[in-house]
């Protein structure tokens, strides 16, 4: 089995997958065998019509936050919404949601490149990168729908941050308030 790329971002989980003889591919032309394994970041659309075409048996273990936030990506799209991730562009996860837009996306962590967007490619959707702290996603949300009101009236918004996520943040915080240092 090989899966394209770490199954997660934890190296002794990986470590054990490849002891288990799971070994990681970078790009699919390093793909050697019979079966792929896609990791819980999941992948662009084209990377499953690549994998058809090679004939490999695919185990998907896209994540179900993430593939909640690729089928928000492309239904924004479908209703003709540029949709705007909020999140880092280089990341897997990022990438692979934004290749369920079909070109109609991009990623940002900032407002103002979110609002010029809005304003140069046509109405926005909001989603955000599955593990993005939830207030920073709310506040980049508030300010976006805020600037584009009288421009575009409702910008919708789709909540894809993971809960076990939205869990961790919130136990961080509260931890926070007991420790003199986190």
């Amino acid at each position: 089995l090989v899966s394209l790329g770490p199954i997660v971002h934890n190296p002794r989980v990986v470590e054990k997958l490849q002891r288990m003889g799971v070994t990681v591919a970078r790009e699919l032309n390093d793909i050697r065998g019979r079966a792929v394994l896609i990791p819980s970041h999941g992948a662009r659309p084209e990377v499953w019509a690549e994998l058809e075409a090679k004939g490999v048996e695919v185990v998907d273990a896209t994540c179900p936050f993430v593939r909640k936030a690729q089928r928000a990506a492309e239904r924004l799209a479908d209703e003709g919404f540029f949709a705007v991730v909020f999140g880092e562009g280089g990341h897997p996860e990022v990438r692979g949601i934004l290749g369920w837009t079909r070109g109609r996306g991009t990623a940002t962590l900032e407002v103002v490149e979110a609002v010029e967007i809005g304003r140069s490619r046509g109405p926005l959707g909001l989603l955000s990168q599955t593990t993005r702290p939830p207030e920073a996603f709310d506040e980049f949300a508030a300010a976006v729908k805020r600037e584009l009101a009288s421009l575009q009236g409702e910008v919708p918004c789709v909540n894809t941050i993971c809960p076990s996520t939205r869990k961790r943040y919130a136990a961080a915080r509260e931890l926070a308030k007991r420790a003199d240092l986190v």
